[in-house]
């Protein structure tokens, strides 16, 4: 499974990341099936505009620039990724808001 990942704010506009999921794309079709494994942000994480978070498993986990994580995750444990999987990150209601292939 995963350890941790990394969003970043392009945007003008703080975001809150609480409800956000991060979902594994069918790799036939290239779209989110709710039934595919993912976890979901469990805790307030906001981004500030223009900046980078890293959210883990766990607590006080330190990501690949020695950053400590500043939320975490739940869910995941069948989230076996590979390169070349696609992941999409999912707002609160389900929509895509970003991509990212491994």
């Amino acid at each position: 499974g995963i350890e941790y990942f990394t969003v970043e704010n392009p945007s003008r506009q703080p975001v809150n990341l609480q409800n956000f999921s991060l979902q594994v794309l069918d790799p036939e079709t290239g779209e989110v099936n709710p039934d595919s494994p993912g976890v979901t942000i469990n805790e307030a994480v906001e981004i500030r505009p223009r900046q980078s978070v890293s959210i883990g498993r766990v607590p006080d986990l330190v990501d690949a620039d020695g950053e400590r994580v500043v939320g975490t995750f739940e869910g995941g444990e069948a989230l076996q990724l590979v390169p070349g999987d696609q992941v999409a990150l999912l707002d609160s209601g389900g929509a895509v808001a970003s991509t990212y292939t491994l």
